[in-house]
């Protein structure tokens, strides 16, 4: 059975008025760290893999991973806000596919909040997202996705996922790990659809989470008559090939 995955993250934005100001978020938590070993080196995740496990690394111009972030439908000015798409432009991933044992597999994923982009009108499509914000507006959404109190490029300028264990399931895989993000580390499970064709893996998918999952509320100005929804809803095609 073929296998592996390749996770998301990108996340929030608001687009507001020219001048308008976010309000401060909570106070942010400490990056995640893995402890010291005996030695004081840090510790590293598990080593996957057997002899007839192939190591694969994404190809980020042939890949698409994104967040679709949704108006909060009961903010009083959800009429004038628009739902967003943030999709990573710069990351790297590393699959390792057992193709008899998935329990051997494993993935990592990194993606700089610096390389992310908002409402692409190509991605925008893919999402199934009518028309967007101006390309003045989307510049202003980025530089909202990246301060303080959203992402907080600053203090946290990756995202980053590990799995822990993966299995088969259903028609597919489940992958199980940990994503990060500003800082605060969940848990998730993905199923995950994966074929292999020659030396190239494809791996697609979809899962949700919460802003607060991660420690921080959804933008918002104008007092909260702009608002984003909670909800953040990843997917990802990924296109990998292997060393």
């Amino acid at each position: 059975m073929i296998r592996a995955l390749l996770i998301v993250a990108a996340l929030c934005s608001g687009c507001s008025p020219a001048g308008e100001e976010q309000g401060p978020g909570p106070e942010p938590p400490r990056e995640a760290s893995s402890p010291p070993s005996a030695d004081g080196s840090k510790k590293q995740p598990p080593t996957r893999g057997d002899a007839n496990s192939i190591t694969y690394d994404a190809i980020p111009d042939e890949s698409v991973l994104y967040v679709v972030v949704r108006r909060d439908p009961e903010a009083l000015g959800s009429s004038l806000s628009h739902d967003h798409v943030v999709h990573a432009s710069g990351w790297r991933g590393t699959i390792i596919h057992s193709p008899d044992r998935p329990e051997l597999c494993s993935v990592e994923l990194e993606i700089e909040v610096a390389g992310l982009v908002a409402d692409d009108p190509t991605l925008r499509e893919r999402a199934e997202l009518p028309d967007g914000p101006s390309s003045r507006d989307r510049r202003e959404i980025e530089a909202n996705l990246r301060a303080e109190g959203q992402l907080d490029a600053a203090r946290h300028p990756a995202i980053r996922f590990a799995s822990r264990s993966v299995a088969r399931g259903g028609d597919g895989l489940v992958v199980r790990g940990e994503l990060s993000i500003r800082g605060r580390t969940r848990e998730i499970e993905v199923p995950v659809e994966v074929s292999v064709s020659g030396d190239v893996l494809m791996a697609s998918g979809r899962f949700e989470a919460t802003h607060s999952d991660f420690g921080f509320e959804p933008y918002s100005a104008m007092l909260g008559a702009l608002r984003n929804d909670q909800a953040l809803e990843f997917a990802f095609e990924v296109r990998a090939k292997a060393r």
